[in-house]
């Protein structure tokens, strides 16, 4: 079945070619109906049906499992569906029943993206995809890292004489999850996630700033935790929506960070190692080190997030290490802390 005979099956149509030579208002009509978006004029039809066109002329959609792939693909159609004129944006809001909102082009794209996701989630259930789901461990069920890249990272730390469960202890993203948000709303997103994983019992354990350069899948931030039961291994990727990295979100970010009074620059300090599944190459091999500074941030409420010198922009969570300072100076002793640009999802 083919992404037209699945949107025209799920909008009500014996075939594409009725769909098709529907008039648009009559096919968003129907998109709506079967969504419950309140539509009070046709403005509203008229961006419902050209979402529902860009989706059809997109080329595919994505694997069940490809969360980039179809985060990207949502956002493409759902921004492009977003009204340039500012005045007619205000008045498909108001037929979306959204004109009271602060941020009018806002509230469209989530209209917009609420219909694309839809979309693309009908042609996923009617290909079969997603019955691979039901296959993954039911320890893990959110955990979107290959099985086999876990194991190969395991396997080849062990080969070097580390005990199995140092290997695991250490490792940050064992499941990670991916949160994306709008450039002008992105650090509220990033406070009120973050405030929500501590109320559930999480520890942060560190902060990571990515750029494209350092990780492909997205600018924004990459924060490790612990979690509830104890242990590290979840990592929480907060992306910005499209490249905005000279954007507000960045500058709010920069803006955020405030020098922490104590510990001091200077202070030498030991900190745990730090592996990755998929990004080997931020590795940091446990040890003693030298801090260059310590900060606060609101986004992560109390917690002062250490900068050291062997660790260039990863920010380690002092409220974590300070109880960890005994144990990690007998586990290391004098021996200096140090960045292991080893990629460790390349051993096939």
């Amino acid at each position: 079945m083919d992404k037209a005979s699945v949107v025209a099956a799920v909008l009500g149509y014996p075939s594409a070619a009725v769909m098709n030579a529907q008039e648009g208002p009559a096919r968003a009509y129907r998109l709506a109906y079967v969504l419950d978006i309140p539509v009070h004029g046709a403005e509203g039809l008229l961006v419902l049906d050209r979402v529902l066109g860009l989706f059809l002329a997109e080329d595919g959609v994505p694997a069940s499992d490809d969360v980039q792939g179809l985060n990207d693909q949502t956002h493409r159609i759902a921004a492009s569906g977003v009204p340039v004129d500012e005045k007619y944006c205000r008045v498909v809001a108001e037929a979306f029943g959204h004109g009271a909102e602060t941020d009018l082009g806002e509230a469209v794209y989530q209209v917009n993206s609420r219909a694309a996701r839809f979309l693309s989630k009908s042609v996923i259930v009617a290909r079969g995809d997603t019955d691979r789901l039901f296959d993954e461990p039911v320890d893990e069920p959110g955990s979107l890292i290959d099985q086999g890249d876990m194991q190969r990272l395991v396997a080849t730390e062990v080969a070097k004489g580390i005990p199995i469960e140092a290997v695991l202890a250490t490792i940050n993203d064992m499941h990670h999850y991916d949160f994306t948000f709008p450039d002008d709303t992105y650090i509220d997103g990033v406070t009120q996630t973050c405030a929500g994983l501590r109320e559930q019992g999480h520890v942060l354990v560190a902060v990571g700033m990515a750029d494209l350069a350092d990780d492909p899948s997205g600018a924004g931030l990459n924060v490790s935790w612990s979690v509830p039961d104890g242990g590290r291994g979840m990592e929480v990727r907060f992306r910005v929506r499209g490249d905005s990295r000279a954007g507000r979100a960045a500058q709010e970010l920069r803006d955020g960070w405030r020098p922490a009074q104590t510990p001091a620059a200077g202070t030498r300090v030991h900190v745990d190692s730090h592996l990755f599944v998929l990004r080997g190459h931020a590795n940091l091999r446990g040890g003693c080190t030298v801090l260059r500074g310590a900060y606060t941030h609101l986004a992560f409420g109390d917690a002062v997030l250490l900068d050291v010198v062997e660790h260039p922009g990863y920010f380690h969570n002092w409220h974590v290490l300070v109880a960890e300072q005994d144990r990690l100076a007998q586990q290391f002793g004098a021996q200096p802390a140090h960045a292991d640009p080893e990629d460790a999802t390349a051993v096939r």
